[in-house]
């Protein structure tokens, strides 16, 4: 629960029908307020420096300042909240509801438990990465799958359709391992023949790949071990403002667009949409360190930039290069096609489900819905993940430790955002670091720290 003002105070009456009223309790909510803020401010001080330091000292003009801007906050709130902050019970239901209300949440209430998951330790560095519907261990330079078999080692770059057949596909020192029904080894390719080899850092379902000389080929079977020649080049390529290619450290996503484009992206901050046979990009959405991982759906993504949730037509977005979040109207009519502000800048990639997508920012969940901000959550999530199973529609959120409760599974209404089940992760206390989470085949997937949880989706369709 977020307080909006450092300082929480208790005011008291020693008859039981005096109640102070609104301005009375937002004159002392501010005069003890600025007390408390300067008295936190001394004890930081202390500790940084190790000694004793001068108390905080305000001018009157700034003390003033500073007391007048608290009271027209705290006088903008509702009653009800006011009336909580300034008692010191931000705990009971009420209270909570206050606050709900007062931010624009959907009241929330703890749901019903839900089936216990298997759990197994996993090595310290351990970390689930989960792509195309796959989800595998890295353990330093070696993977595994859920399960812990071993699968040698390299790096996830995807899942991408084979010959009419889905394989998960990794790369170590050029060397590319598909797992299919069979295990198929391949050699990346390079520019020519004495050249050392390239990698693919990405791959899209349908075989498009980005390697880390900043091109993009395409995968064209039959798989052989002489395969340097099953990539076809296209005439796309990638590189930063200084002309760099990519590396891994930018966690780059490639995706295949209907019409025969592709839409690149960039961890550093860099959305590239390309139409097919022509080289430059058409559009370019950059926001360094401000650009979440984008939800590519047919012709429209959604992504998380800068502070808001945006909606955009890729047929229709367009412009000469990079384009900042401030200035998308340049990018034509109908480029943008829904936007709303969050919190802060949503990371986490946007989750569908029919013709609703879900952003993760700051902890809480928001809906877009029909090109409308639609309702919001607050849950503590670190992960987000929508799926339907067995007829049911399931918004899953992974909440990390806390002081006040364990890691934690939570399911959301997708309709309405209350929560409808909780399943507190065993053995989770002090798994202080985000949780992870992903679905593989009939299996849901969550990690804290040193231990990997395993649901069946079929028995969390069925509890919900």
């Amino acid at each position: 629960m977020r307080i909006v003002f450092a300082a929480v105070i208790t005011i008291t009456c020693a008859a039981p029908a005096c109640s102070p009223s609104k301005e009375t309790r937002c004159e002392r909510f501010a005069e003890q307020g600025l007390g408390m803020v300067m008295a936190l401010a001394n004890q930081v001080g202390d500790k940084l420096a190790g000694e004793d330091v001068d108390d905080v000292a305000l001018s009157s003009e700034d003390e003033a300042e500073v007391k007048k801007k608290a009271i027209e906050e705290c006088m903008s709130w509702p009653d009800d909240f006011v009336a909580c902050v300034t008692d010191g019970d931000l705990d009971s239901p009420e209270c909570r509801e206050a606050y709900a209300k007062k931010e624009g949440l959907v009241v929330q209430v703890d749901g019903k438990p839900g089936p216990a998951p298997t759990v197994r330790e996993i090595d310290k560095d351990a970390g689930l990465v989960c792509e195309g519907g796959r989800c595998l261990v890295g353990i330093e330079e070696r993977l595994q799958d859920p399960e812990g078999r071993d699968l040698g080692a390299g790096r996830f770059v995807g899942v991408v359709e084979v010959a009419g057949e889905r394989a998960l596909l990794t790369a170590h020192e050029g060397e590319l391992t598909f797992f299919g029904k069979a295990t198929v080894k391949a050699k990346a390719p390079r520019h020519a023949p004495d050249d050392p080899l390239t990698s693919p850092l990405a791959v899209s379902g349908d075989g498009l790949a980005l390697f880390d000389d900043g091109r993009i080929r395409r995968l064209t079977p039959p798989l052989s071990e002489a395969c340097e020649g099953c990539w076809r080049d296209t005439p796309w390529a990638i590189g930063d403002a200084y002309g760099s290619p990519p590396s891994a450290w930018d966690f780059p996503e490639i995706h295949a667009r209907a019409d025969g484009g592709a839409v690149v992206w960039l961890q550093g901050g860099t959305l590239s949409v390309f139409d097919k046979d022509v080289q430059a990009p058409r559009f370019v959405l950059r926001e360094r360190d401000a650009l979440g991982t984008p939800l590519v759906v047919g012709e429209r993504v959604y992504i998380g930039a800068d502070k808001e949730a945006l909606a955009l037509a890729l047929a229709k977005c367009r412009f000469d290069g990079p384009l900042a979040v401030a200035a998308l109207e340049l990018a034509g009519d109908g480029c943008v096609e829904a936007r709303f502000t969050l919190p802060e800048t949503a990371f986490a990639r946007p989750q569908r489900l029919g013709d609703a997508v879900y952003f993760l920012a700051d902890g809480r969940v928001f809906q877009m819905k029909g090109g409308h901000k639609g309702w919001a959550a607050e849950v503590e999530a670190d992960a987000l993940l929508a799926l339907e199973r067995g007829g049911k529609r399931m918004l899953l959120a992974a909440v990390h430790w806390t002081m006040e409760h364990p890691a934690r599974l939570v399911a959301l209404d997708p309709d309405g955002g209350q929560t409808l089940m909780q399943i507190d992760l065993p053995s989770s206390e002090m798994s202080i670091f985000d949780v992870a989470l992903g679905a593989d085949g009939d299996a849901l997937y969550a990690q804290t720290s040193r231990r990997l949880y395993r649901w069946e989706l079929d028995a969390l369709a069925a509890a919900l």
